[in-house]
């Protein structure tokens, strides 16, 4: 009887001890999570003025920045431009703003109709990969629809947006300007124009002090402006002679093949409206860049 109680316990040893190999080879085979089992999120590219995120590193992310020889900005020295006869450049400025909002790396005033800009549907450039740092931030005026229109000789371009730097970023004869506002037209083939105006320190400015009084003071707020209806050629000077080069965007991915017109004449504005902006938004111009072979043409 206790020969058979002890061949008992020696069984069901026996038995616990293979179930528990068992479970255990089980347990051992199954593949442990790994990383790559976890959704991957793309990298975000900050990309500034100061630091690791300044201007010297762009060609890190965007290569482009590196590329060529008709990078922007540049110096225009006006005694080794080349004198022309050159076509007149046309404006059209027809839209009210609807509203002036602080996206997180730009101040932009957008333009169009109501249905358009409650369902979202807004005119970009090609500017997504454009950092969230503060630092990397220009006021930019950004358009639901293009009809606003500049020509010159045979070409017409559509108004996409206008943004500002300060200072300037093109230079003439070595010497900045406190601000310079770059308008930027998109034509045919996704051709891309830049008209450039120089700033200077003089009698307050009203297209700018319409904006400015309604200039977001922190990220994600949107002021509605749409009661507003200033008129954007008061950002033009009365004279147009121009000079005009090859180029590119002066802020990543720095697309080249960009055609510029830099206007001879500077439009005024008040110190104090230069100062506003520098609270907001520092020193965000991009260095010169090396003129290499370009020839830079100047109207009469």
């Amino acid at each position: 009887m206790e020969r058979m109680t002890q061949e008992k316990i020696c069984s069901r040893l026996l038995f616990f001890i293979s179930l528990i190999l068992l479970l255990g080879g089980t347990a051992c085979s199954k593949k442990p999570n790994t990383p790559a089992q976890v959704p991957e999120h793309k990298k975000e590219i900050f990309w500034g003025y100061v630091g690791q995120n300044s201007p010297e590193h762009w060609g890190e992310d965007f290569p482009q920045c590196e590329l060529g020889g008709d990078q922007s900005p540049i110096n225009i020295d006006s005694k080794k431009v080349k004198v022309e006869v050159l076509p007149e450049l046309r404006f059209t400025f027809t839209r009210e703003p609807v509203d002036i909002e602080d996206n997180g790396h730009t101040i932009e005033v957008v333009f169009g109709d109501d249905a358009k800009q409650e369902s979202g549907q807004s005119i970009r450039l090609n500017y997504s990969e454009r950092g969230k740092a503060l630092n990397s931030r220009a006021v930019e005026i950004e358009y639901s629809e293009k009809q606003d229109t500049f020509s010159v000789a045979n070409k017409k371009f559509q108004l996409a947006q206008f943004h500002f730097h300060s200072p300037s970023e093109n230079v003439i004869n070595n010497q900045n300007f406190p601000m310079e506002l770059h308008l930027v037209y998109e034509g045919k083939n996704s051709q891309f124009a830049v008209v450039a105006v120089f700033l200077s320190i003089g009698n307050e400015n009203p297209i700018i002090r319409t904006l400015w009084e309604h200039m977001p003071v922190y990220r994600g707020q949107k002021n509605d402006i749409r009661s507003l209806n200033p008129d954007f050629s008061g950002l033009l000077p009365n004279k147009r002679g121009y000079y005009t080069f090859q180029g590119s965007f002066t802020t990543p991915p720095c697309t080249r093949d960009i055609t510029w017109y830099v206007l001879h004449e500077t439009v005024a504005v008040s110190k104090e409206q230069v100062e506003a902006f520098q609270k907001v938004m520092t020193d965000n111009n991009r260095p010169l860049q090396a003129l290499n072979n370009r020839v830079i043409l100047s109207s009469q």
